[in-house]
Order: structure tokens, then C-alpha cells, then sequence
């Protein structure tokens, strides 16, 4: 398809994406491979121009990726499984992938790619989403922390999607950015979806890839960043608890959750010390995810004072 003319470009924010295009050889399956991996043409310049709006300013440069070309050929040994060729990405090339996992591994490909494509800003592991008036919250967290489900429970709650896995620090202009990506929700997390979400969604033994669109939301490309949550889903946790770090705890945290401190340290250190010494970070510990969002949101809306 015709892509149309290219997204205006201008000085101030960087923001990444990528352009999923699948060529499908008769597995039926290339139209559903496209839709929850990439962002159409039409979808991208919507979410640019609501970002324009937002801020009052020009639309941020977004740094377009070399399309990343899918090509799907029945495999003949089997309904679940596919030959799969992508261009660019070692590994894919010929290869023969399940037809359930292959969106999650494909993704995780590109979340790579993501991480050492030399971004220019420092990020975080970790997602962000934003409430009505652009103000974003940070989840930070290592594997299994819950913080997809929290961020997939977020956005459902009404917050825009920045991303559940790279979150960049735009210092200078004050924000946060992600590329464009869905949720990654590991097999049990639809449990604890809301029951309007967990109704489109399948429950599997595998990473499931939720849209924004599932979720109830839209994308976003920036957030002005007032809040940071270190999500810790406890069993034992009896309701749900929070306390303030102080800057010199939250830059430690901040650390630990680093994706750029070996390559850029200065730039990471930099930047984590501005954002803890500007945004309150909080450890968040509950038992379910249900209880644990109205909390996060009402923190977004009146956030702790920094110490």
C-alpha cells in the first residue's frame, strides 16, 4: 500500500516506531501477524498528531526503522507451524516457528534491535503510560515484577500506552517516549486483566501480545513523567502500601533498572539523578493488581513530595 507523504519532521523530540510489513504466502495468518505487531500508516500520524495537540507544539521527529518485512509460507508439517523469512533479523531467515508464539518471539527480536540501535537518550527497563492531561507514570521493574500487567491494567483504566518494556528520557524538554509497541502479558497475567479485557483476550500457556485497541486505549508518544512505581505483587501482601523513596534510594533504583549505564554512564547518571530529584518514586506492594490501580491513579493525580 501506498504509505502516503512522510510524517513531518522538525527539531526538538525523538520518538521510534516500527512499520510491520507482512507478505503472506497462503497461511491466512499475515493480516493478524501485522496487526499486532505494528502501527498502520493512518494509526501513527493519529497518534503524532495527538501528540501535537497535547503539547500545544510542532510533532516530534519520529525516527522511522527500516520496515521490518515479514514473509509467511505454509510449513506442511503441521496447522501450528509456519516457514517465517525476515529481513534484518538473524535468526528468522528461513526458520520454521509456531504459529502461537511467533508474534511474542518476533517482538522480542525487535525489542533488541530497539536496545542496541544507539538511542541517544537514556532508558529504563520498564512502561509508561499517561492520564488525560499527558502526565505519565513510570513502572519499573525486572522480569516478573507484574509491571505489564500493571501497565496492560493501567491503560485499560483509561491512561494512554507509551510502552511496557524501553522507556527514554527526554531530559531537556522534560518527558518520557517508548517506541510503539503492545503489551507483553506472560502466560497467567490474563488472570488479572480486567474482566472487560480478559473477554478478548485468550488464555494460553504462552507470552500473549495485547493491543492498545484491546485494552481500551490508544497509543501515546510522550508524557510529561510526575510519578515512578516499583510495582512488588506479593502474595502476602494484605491491601495495598506504598512508601517514598528519598533521591538517594530512587537514583538506586533508578540504576537497577537501567538499560544504558555501561555504554553512556554519564548520560544515565545524569539523567536518573534529574528524575529523582524531580518526580517522586514509590514502591508499591499489593497482592492484586485490581486494588493496586485506583492507588497508582489517585498518586498520579496528587502526587507525594519529593524528598
Amino acid at each position: 500500500d501506498d504509505p502516503g507523504p512522510p510524517l513531518e519532521r522538525g527539531p526538538g523530540w525523538v520518538v521510534t516506531r516500527q512499520r510491520v510489513v507482512v507478505t503472506d504466502h497462503g497461511t491466512g495468518w499475515g493480516e493478524e501477524l501485522a496487526g499486532v505487531l505494528g502501527l498502520s500508516e493512518t494509526v501513527a500520524e493519529r497518534v503524532v498528531s495527538g501528540a501535537a495537540d497535547a503539547s500545544g507544539q510542532a510533532p516530534p521527529v519520529v525516527v522511522e526503522l527500516e520496515p521490518i518485512e515479514v514473509t509467511l509460507r505454509p510449513d506442511g508439517e503441521g496447522d501450528d507451524e509456519v516457514a517465517v523469512d525476515v529481513a534484518g533479523l538473524p535468526g528468522f531467515v528461513g526458520s520454521r516457528r509456531r504459529r502461537s508464539t511467533l508474534p511474542d518471539t518476533l517482538l522480542g527480536r525487535i525489542t533488541r534491535v530497539r536496545l542496541d540501535a544507539g538511542e541517544v537518550h537514556p532508558r529504563l527497563h520498564g512502561g509508561a503510560v499517561t492520564d488525560e492531561a499527558g502526565r505519565a507514570v513510570l513502572v519499573l521493574g525486572m522480569s516478573g515484577a507484574g509491571k505489564s500487567t500493571l501497565v496492560a491494567c493501567l491503560a485499560a483504566s483509561g491512561c494512554g500506552l507509551i510502552n511496557d518494556e524501553q522507556v527514554s528520557l527526554l531530559r531537556e524538554p522534560g518527558l518520557v517516549t517508548g517506541f510503539t509497541r503492545p503489551v507483553a502479558v506472560k502466560p497467567g497475567g490474563d488472570e488479572h486483566l480486567p474482566p472487560q479485557v480478559r473477554a478478548r483476550v485468550a488464555t494460553v500457556e504462552h507470552t500473549q501480545l495485547v493491543t492498545a485497541e484491546t485494552l481500551g486505549t490508544d497509543h501515546r508518544l510522550t508524557g510529561q513523567p510526575v510519578l515512578v512505581v516499583l510495582p512488588e505483587r506479593r502474595d502476602d501482601a494484605e491491601g495495598v502500601t506504598w512508601e517514598a523513596l528519598d533521591s538517594a534510594e530512587a537514583v538506586e533504583a533508578l540504576c537497577a533498572n537501567n538499560l544504558d549505564l555501561v555504554t553512556r554512564p554519564a548520560e544515565g547518571l545524569s539523567a536518573f539523578a534529574w528524575l529523582a530529584c524531580t518526580v517522586p518514586v514509590v514502591r508499591l506492594r499489593y497482592q492484586h493488581v485490581a486494588e493496586a490501580v485506583p492507588v497508582v491513579r489517585a498518586l498520579l493525580a496528587d502526587q507525594p513530595p519529593v524528598d
